[in-house]
């Protein structure tokens, strides 16, 4: 989607125990349907929009301050001092796609130039 590609939006996912505070037996119900403690919740949804309650507010802000307050040491990313050895980028399928594609009409375009 195009907004996606932009970074407008994504998709936000939380337990039901992160969003609603639920237990193993406890039932609440979002968009029609009854989750409880252990159930995932995923939703299209804005990009910094933290409580999936599909706009992004105070409440989100919120949300995100606590985190900024509360986070501990940053999460490994690969680069040189990352503990994560042996892990390595893989392209996209699709971006091997558009390589192909690419290469064929450069070689196209140069044929015709020859001819």
């Amino acid at each position: 989607m195009t907004d996606a590609i932009a970074g407008l939006t994504t998709i936000g996912i939380f337990t039901g125990q992160a969003m609603r505070g639920l237990g193993p037996s406890n039932t609440d119900t979002f968009a029609g349907q009854t989750i409880i403690g252990a159930s995932t919740i995923a939703m299209y949804t804005y990009a910094g929009e933290a409580n999936l309650d599909g706009t992004i507010d105070g409440g989100d802000f919120g949300i995100i301050d606590n985190n900024i307050q509360a986070q501990g040491t940053p999460f490994p990313t690969g680069s040189p001092s990352s503990s994560l050895s042996g892990v390595i980028a893989v392209p996209e399928p699709a971006s091997i796609g558009l390589l192909g594609f690419c290469g064929t009409r450069a070689l196209r375009h140069s044929r015709r130039r020859r001819a």
